[in-house]
């Protein structure tokens, strides 16, 4: 067994193998401390790269636009996929325990309060299925090729300028373009309202809508680019 003890750079790590005889010699880069069994002070080795090196993707989660199966099928299929509604790295169990509960639990509907998890405990009303804001902004989004969120349009900006930009990287935003009239009787369906077609338009619009300010006519970073897309059905899309 190799133990790795805290070495400054510039160095030259010689691993030594008795394969064939040889001896490997693996050249590290500068600047680097190898931390062992703390985080080392001063350290700059950079843990962030994500695959797709020259674009990042992301999802404005609107509501009733399937944003909640679009996150948790991607999370489940592809890895680096980060949003409230799921993360690639624990998509496996999360998955799990829903079939496991819905096995227990034949004539009850499944929702995002029915499996509290350790999070739970902590947040109310959120779980590893339904992941707080401040939980994502504490774990970042430096190693996601994709990111959905279900919250307010201002927070695409300074995430994207947050982001590392070496190397220089696109963000492709994906906003969903339902029909208008099914997705504004899916919202009047969710909110148990009927819509008044003898009433001012506006007004009887306006009872239905909801978390609208998930998408809002205000300036991006330039290396953000609007893509519109039909997200029902989802197959599509996701393939």
């Amino acid at each position: 067994m190799i133990h790795l003890s805290p070495l400054k750079c510039p160095l030259i790590f010689v691993l030594v193998a008795s394969v064939l005889g040889t001896v490997m010699i693996v050249k590290l880069s500068t600047n680097l401390m190898i931390p062992s069994g703390s985080v080392a002070k001063n350290a700059s080795v950079v843990t962030y790269w994500p695959k797709h090196k020259d674009k990042i993707y992301g999802l404005v989660h609107m509501a009733k636009t399937a944003g909640t199966e679009i996150n948790g099928e991607l999370a489940a299929r592809f890895e680096r996929i980060c949003g409230n509604k799921g993360y690639s790295y624990d998509a496996y169990q999360v998955n799990k325990r829903h079939a496991e509960w819905k096995q227990n639990h034949p004539d009850k509907m499944l929702t995002v309060y029915s499996l509290p998890d350790m999070t739970t405990s902590m947040v109310e009303k959120h779980s590893r299925g339904r992941v707080h804001p401040v939980v994502q902004k504490e774990i970042g989004f430096e190693d996601c090729d994709y990111i959905a969120i279900e919250g307010s349009f201002h927070f695409w900006g300074p995430m994207v300028e947050n982001m590392p930009d070496d190397p220089p990287f696109q963000f492709e935003l994906h906003v969903p373009c339902r029909d208008p009239v099914d997705w504004l009787m899916s919202m009047c369906n969710y909110r148990s309202r009927n819509y008044n077609c003898n009433a001012i338009i506006k007004d009887a619009t306006n009872e239905c809508l909801f978390m609208m300010h998930r998408f809002l006519d205000i300036p991006l970073p330039q290396n953000v680019h609007l893509k519109c897309f039909n997200p029902i059905p989802i197959d599509p899309y996701i393939n």
